[in-house]
Protein backbone atom coordinates (compact mmCIF):
# COMPACT_ATOMS: atom_id res chain seq x y z
CA UNK A 1 0.00 0.00 0.00
CA UNK A 2 1.18 3.33 -0.89
CA UNK A 3 1.07 6.71 0.84
CA UNK A 4 0.21 9.30 -1.08
CA UNK A 5 2.61 12.32 -0.40
CA UNK A 6 3.32 15.86 -1.95
CA UNK A 7 5.76 17.00 -4.13
CA UNK A 8 6.09 20.38 -3.41
CA UNK A 9 9.71 20.74 -3.94
CA UNK A 10 10.08 18.55 -7.32
CA UNK A 11 12.07 16.30 -5.30
CA UNK A 12 10.69 12.70 -5.28
CA UNK A 13 13.14 10.44 -7.00
CA UNK A 14 12.61 6.90 -7.74
CA UNK A 15 15.04 3.82 -7.41
CA UNK A 16 14.84 0.58 -8.88
CA UNK A 17 16.46 -2.11 -7.37
CA UNK A 18 16.10 -5.52 -8.96
CA UNK A 19 12.55 -5.21 -9.47
CA UNK A 20 11.34 -3.20 -6.73
CA UNK A 21 10.71 0.21 -7.46
CA UNK A 22 11.47 2.55 -4.40
CA UNK A 23 10.09 6.19 -4.15
CA UNK A 24 12.42 8.54 -1.79
CA UNK A 25 12.58 12.41 -1.58
CA UNK A 26 15.85 13.72 -2.57
CA UNK A 27 17.98 16.83 -1.11
CA UNK A 28 19.91 17.29 -3.65
CA UNK A 29 16.97 18.67 -5.49
CA UNK A 30 17.66 22.12 -7.09
CA UNK A 31 14.85 23.74 -5.14
CA UNK A 32 16.11 22.13 -1.76
CA UNK A 33 19.61 23.33 -2.31
CA UNK A 34 18.05 26.33 -2.80
CA UNK A 35 17.11 26.78 0.57
CA UNK A 36 20.58 25.54 2.15
CA UNK A 37 19.55 22.28 2.93
CA UNK A 38 23.23 21.15 1.93
CA UNK A 39 24.38 23.59 4.88
CA UNK A 40 22.80 20.80 7.45
CA UNK A 41 24.32 18.52 9.56
CA UNK A 42 24.58 15.02 7.80
CA UNK A 43 22.23 13.34 10.04
CA UNK A 44 20.01 15.96 10.35
CA UNK A 45 20.09 15.27 6.17
CA UNK A 46 19.23 11.82 6.63
CA UNK A 47 16.08 12.14 9.07
CA UNK A 48 14.75 15.01 6.30
CA UNK A 49 15.25 12.13 3.53
CA UNK A 50 13.06 9.64 5.63
CA UNK A 51 10.26 11.76 6.49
Amino acid sequence: MTTPSLNSFDARRTLTVGSRELTYFSLRAPQLEALGVARLPYAIRVLLENL
